[in-house]
């Protein structure tokens, strides 16, 4: 049986997973081939509202090995020509070497090099985006305007619409406020965030925090006590509810953390808080209406994915960050103009 089909392997976190929608999307214009993607559980769900994707291959991380070979006969099964790599894990690189895919591209001095028939150089002072499009090169595609290719699904925005005005919504331009993360370092405050949304709100935009209820809380009680009316969707929304949601908004201020790649990936005017990590680092939202803000303390970043807590107990890097400037910033990214469609309400 002829081999055809071009497989991505991102088993990341949703954040990385939207940075490698642009190659998804890219491939899907170029090639006349179906295009696959193994993604974890938990953040894959998203690809079903990229109609590049043909095949999601769905692998929770949270297994073993028999998890490992499950997805690899899976991929077996579909018969693929080629796999590109942008996981830089060694668990990612056995899957298509398992399931036999004659063609495998991935970083050179990455974990899992070796098994991979063909190396691209990870070039560190490029976006995480331009990185994972470098792994094109063996197939030599043309150059195409970025595009993210989310569509999230009619039934799905008329869902999330009429959560909104359940809880208040009335049409009034909204901010997206996401105040989580996974890691405590990549944090900023709760007071920060509350400071930018009430700013906004005195202008007429509803605020709507998103995220973990755990993570809404702090900020929505801060609103609270202002007297500032904001919807707290803290807990109440799914990975695809939340795409549609946040292509509702007209601003979005978040951590670094998946919701402000998806406010680039809709051309959302998007500021990103980096704390104890540094958009230096080639992570920040990617696209014509986001910014990172970063208060570059001493000691940040204290890593590339963020810690726990402040190796030193300062706290500094939050600190350094304030909110007038964020507002600033934020003011700026939204006079930006910029050709492409976006959703409306």
């Amino acid at each position: 049986m002829k081999r055809e089909g071009i497989l991505i392997v991102q088993g990341a976190f949703l954040g990385d997973l939207i940075l490698t929608l642009p190659l998804i999307t890219l491939l899907g214009k170029s090639v006349a081939e179906p295009i696959g993607v193994v993604a974890r559980v938990g953040a894959g769900e998203l690809l079903c509202d990229v109609p590049m994707v043909n095949h999601l291959h769905l692998w929770d991380r949270n297994k073993g090995f028999g998890e490992l070979l499950r997805v690899a006969r899976e991929i077996k099964a579909q018969n693929y020509r080629i796999a590109l790599i942008p996981h830089r894990i060694l668990k990612a690189a056995f899957i298509p070497f398992w399931a036999r895919l004659p063609h495998r591209v991935g970083f050179a001095r990455q974990p899992g090099w070796w098994l991979n028939t063909r190396l691209v150089s990870y070039h560190r002072p490029s976006h995480e985006v331009q990185r994972v499009l470098s792994l094109t090169q063996p197939l030599s595609l043309p150059l195409t305007e970025l595009d993210y290719g989310i569509k999230p699904a009619p039934e799905i925005v008329d869902k999330v619409k009429g959560d909104l005005k359940s809880a208040g919504w009335m049409n009034q331009p909204m901010i997206i406020v996401a105040p989580g993360s996974f890691w405590a370092t990549k944090t900023w405050t709760a007071e920060g965030f509350a400071t930018v949304a009430e700013h906004y709100a005195g202008k007429g935009f509803l605020p709507v925090l998103v995220g973990s209820a755990e993570e809404t809380k702090d900020t929505a009680v801060m609103l609270g006590r202002k007297g500032d009316t904001c919807i707290d969707m803290g807990g109440k929304t799914d990975i695809r509810e939340l795409a549609a949601l946040v292509s509702l908004g007209d601003l979005l201020v978040s951590n670094d953390s998946a919701p402000a790649h998806l406010g680039a990936a809709f051309n959302v005017p998007t500021v990103a808080v980096f704390c104890g990590t540094s958009p230096d680092l080639g992570f920040a939202p990617f696209g014509p209406r986001a910014q990172a803000v970063w208060g570059s303390a001493k000691c940040s970043p204290c890593g590339r994915t963020g810690r726990r807590t402040c190796c030193n107990g300062t706290w500094d890097c939050r600190e350094r960050v304030k909110p007038e400037f964020v507002i600033k910033v934020l003011q700026e990214t939204a006079r930006k103009i910029v050709p492409t469609a976006r959703h409306h309400h």
